[in-house]
């Protein structure tokens, strides 16, 4: 079996995260979506929808999105022409302005391959590998009659659920929405049989296949970009963090984009204050932060500026920054936080209560 590296994993899963939230942002649900590495360098993986009206959703969105290599792909319209619940598969690479920010820059030159269906067409597939029957030659005539009868069964079954859902005025549920196969047997399967662990997945000490120079930013400090692009990935993570201040009554709101862009620059001062020097360091830090203890800084924090606080202005990325504000004070603590612009960011966040 091919072992692979922390960076092939560390590339299938940063893929994996951004097609998730890509996927989200247009609404569409999905059954399944994993990425693990292949051959090459490069990943691999399968994107099951919910219902075909999708297809050319994800068609345009990849196109959209990454360089889509249409020599080597066979698109969704190109699956249809060949009937019988065919699998759409896609051969991608990241492009500007994406593919030259310095969290993927160790990635550089690696490609994607999706196969793209349905529920239904990726359980067509699996039975017809099952019963050898993507081989013709060895199949009776009379068998592969029957199976084109079951795949047109399986069409209209997806179009009749959909038609059903539309006639019930009803929104697919958050849980149809889920990945129930986010942790897929194959994937961990490959990382069991590595050499590398993956505890420190994305450590630029332990990176084998890029050096530091290439996954550091030259001028050594997290920009905008970065941030963004960073938490678009981890939007459960801002969630989650969400969800344990609004158990100890921190409000946590959602102003315009162009206020939380105050925040995300304000963190990444913090950041580059408090010694984070890029995105790789910074899910370190957030990651060590477990349920226990960011429950236990929040705690602190209502604790510290007690009823103050209701009439702060936190949205998710302030939160942040309140947390590792309190996180990394011995570093912070004996530097000129005016001159660096913390103490502004922290007086905007508590605005409102200065105009009290």
């Amino acid at each position: 079996m091919t072992e692979y590296n922390k960076t092939d994993f560390a590339f299938a899963d940063r893929v994996e995260d951004l097609l998730k939230e890509l996927v989200d942002d247009i609404s569409i649900p999905i059954f399944r979506l994993f990425m693990a590495p292949e051959e090459g360098g490069g990943c691999r993986g399968e994107l099951y929808l919910l219902f075909p009206d999708d297809l050319h959703r994800v068609d345009a969105l990849l196109r959209e999105e990454f360089s889509v290599d249409n020599d080597a792909s066979e698109t969704v319209n190109q699956a249809e022409e060949k009937g019988e619940l065919a699998l759409a598969e896609y051969l991608f690479s990241l492009k500007a302005p994406r593919g030259a920010l310095r969290e993927w820059k160790p990635f550089e030159g690696k490609h994607c391959r999706l196969r793209i269906g349905t529920l239904l067409q990726g359980a067509s597939d699996a039975l017809n590998v099952c019963l050898k029957f993507n081989d013709e030659s060895t199949v009776d005539s009379k068998a592969i009659r029957k199976l084109v009868r079951m795949n047109a069964l399986l069409e209209e079954a997806e179009e009749g659920y959909r038609i059903l859902v539309k006639q019930a005025g009803q929104q697919v549920p958050e849980e149809g929405k889920k990945d129930f196969f986010s942790s897929s047997d194959e994937k961990e399967e490959l990382r069991s049989s590595s050499d590398e662990g993956l505890n420190a997945l994305y450590s630029r000490s332990d990176v084998e296949s890029a050096t530091e120079e290439e996954i550091s930013p030259a001028a050594d400090r997290v920009d905008l970009a970065s941030l963004r692009l960073f938490f678009s990935t981890h939007v459960s993570l801002l969630e989650l963090w969400e969800k344990q201040a609004t158990q100890r009554e921190i409000a946590v709101v959602h102003p315009p984009v162009s206020r939380q862009e105050e925040s995300l620059r304000g963190l990444a001062l913090l950041l580059n204050a408090a010694e984070i020097k890029d995105t790789f360091s910074l899910e370190k830090e957030l990651k060590e932060l477990d349920a226990t203890a960011l429950g236990a800084r929040l705690d602190t924090l209502r604790h510290t500026f007690g009823e103050a606080m209701d009439a702060w202005e936190i949205d998710p990325y302030a939160l942040v920054f309140l947390v590792l504000l309190d996180v990394k004070w011995e570093v912070l603590k004996d530097k000129d936080l005016d001159e660096l612009g913390i103490k502004a960011v922290m007086e905007r966040i508590r605005g409102s209560e200065n105009q009290a």
